[in-house]
């Protein structure tokens, strides 16, 4: 499951996100619990074109489901560096799950035009800054 997180600091880095997560996943009373695992993790940098503001996300793949919401939940509104971040489940867009009824043909601009328009912040700059992927790695020092 994909977990989305905002208003991330400027500063914070993937390993301090990765601990955050990790940290929020395995918290249980139960240690003989199946322990969940982080599967990418990405920091985005949100920036409109004319450089007023800038915003940090993360989106991280946490496995199984039930872990991800548990850790979902236990993210949401906690402080990171003194700033509360928002934690949410991410939906992926796809074509099929277009909310407009029809799919919109190559040849009807209309509808693409009309649909760039349909963005409330149309003119975003986004860079990617940190990519992990944690799944093939063996970290038993847990860093």
């Amino acid at each position: 499951m994909l977990v989305f997180i905002q208003n991330m600091p400027e500063s914070i880095s993937s390993k301090e996100l990765h601990q955050l997560v990790d940290n929020a996943m395995n918290r249980s009373w139960f240690p003989f619990r199946r322990r969940g695992s982080i599967e990418n993790l990405d920091i985005f940098r949100v920036q409109d074109q004319d450089g007023r503001t800038v915003e940090h996300h993360g989106l991280v793949d946490i496995e199984p489901d039930r872990t991800a919401l548990a850790a979902l939940k236990r993210l949401n509104r906690s402080v990171i560096r003194g700033g509360r971040v928002v934690a949410s489940p991410y939906a992926v867009r796809s074509v099929r799950r277009d909310r407009r009824g029809h799919k919109p043909h190559k040849e009807d601009l209309s509808v693409i035009n009309r649909r760039k328009s349909d963005r409330r912040r149309a003119n975003l700059i986004m860079d990617k800054l940190a990519d992990e992927r944690l799944a093939l790695r063996n970290r038993p020092d847990g860093d």
